[in-house]
């Protein structure tokens, strides 16, 4: 069965993204570098409204005006994982946030976040310190960005 899920990615001002570091004790991809914000679509859940849950569970962010999600589409992503096939459909949000606004580890699923210029953020993927979802979420982002 295919899940679904909504990622977003947090752009400051100078092209930098925030990015969550997952938990030690995560049952998927502890440790690994994630985007700012990720989560499952619950029954009877809006992809916006989960996007808006997550943020506010996982970033302690809370946003007043939702129309500063912008949305970059959708990817599948399918792969063998330990405890068995992976087969999500990947929602994908956009936040531009101020210099003011910063994350803060608010249910315990972030260990840390880390505030990587764009270098940063490629060196660090191509070194596999980024979760598999994140990697193709962030691609489809720029993709979005890039046809408009």
């Amino acid at each position: 069965m295919m899940s679904h899920a909504v990622h977003i990615h947090g752009f400051l001002p100078q092209g930098d993204l925030w990015c969550g570091r997952r938990a030690a004790n995560k049952a998927t991809d502890p440790g690994f570098l994630d985007n700012l914000s990720a989560g499952g679509l619950t029954a009877g859940e809006s992809p916006l409204t989960t996007a808006l849950r997550e943020l506010a569970e996982e970033a302690g962010l809370h946003l007043q005006d939702p129309s500063r999600l912008r949305s970059c589409g959708a990817i599948r992503t399918q792969r063998l994982e330990p405890q068995g096939w992976h087969d999500e459909q990947l929602l994908v949000y956009a936040l531009h946030l101020s210099d003011k606004e910063t994350p803060v580890n608010a249910d315990g699923e972030v260990q840390e976040f880390m505030h990587l210029s764009p270098d940063e953020v490629v060196m660090r993927m191509q070194d596999g310190q980024f979760t598999v979802d994140a990697c193709a979420s962030l691609a489809q982002c720029l993709s979005a960005y890039l046809t408009r």
